[in-house]
């Protein structure tokens, strides 16, 4: 690494793509327990006998399959998150001259959703076209509350879906400060918005 880049460490970045994996796994078999324990209790009740009434309720369980349709899908997203994010050896943001790499895995929205369709392990954002860095608090209920990120607003964007990336705190925490003041080195105070308090 030359004197001209910097490397910012993330903290736990597999807990995003490991939730996936559990919450993946968990509605499959969900889906699965209930379609197995819904078709033996109708079966047990005569209900897919050719003489017996046609009754809706005795499908359910095969409706129930939709479950563990839906948990293969967030299985799938998880471990191709995994492999893409063990294919790179940079496990954190890197900065450089013409702005910074960052894995996929630490990105939130639209730009994490088109990376990830296009199989890209990490993304590149130049120093030029940003027009804001925001230090954005978690929003939203306890229940239901987003991560605390990082917004980068998008110059000249005629692009409605793209024209901002949000990037997870959390795994930055340690080291917020600096790379806060690394941001700042690179694309000046006035660019740099505090809608939240940095890490101590």
């Amino acid at each position: 690494m030359n004197s001209h880049e910097l490397f910012f460490p993330a903290i736990d970045i597999e807990d995003k793509y490991k939730t996936l994996i559990k919450g993946g796994v968990f509605f499959i078999f969900t889906g699965l327990f209930i379609v197995v324990v819904g078709f033996l209790y109708f079966q047990s009740e005569g209900a897919y006998e050719k003489d017996a009434p046609r009754r809706v309720l005795p499908l359910v369980p095969f409706v129930m399959l939709s479950v563990s349709f839906y948990g293969w899908g967030i299985l799938r997203r998880g471990l191709k998150h995994k492999s893409l994010f063990e294919s790179l050896s940079m496990k954190g943001i890197q900065f450089n001259n013409t702005g910074f790499s960052i894995p996929t895995l630490l990105l939130e929205g639209s730009y994490s959703d088109l990376a990830f369709s296009e199989d890209m392990a990490a993304i590149h954002i130049e120093w030029d076209s940003i027009d804001n860095f925001i230090v954005e608090p978690a929003r939203g209920s306890e229940k239901n509350q987003s991560p605390p990120y990082y917004k980068v607003t998008m110059k000249d964007s005629d692009d409605q879906v793209h024209n901002s990336c949000f990037i997870l705190r959390k795994p930055f925490k340690k080291d917020e400060a600096s790379l806060v003041d690394a941001v700042k080195a690179k694309i000046g105070q006035d660019r740099l918005v505090f809608n939240d308090q940095i890490y101590a």
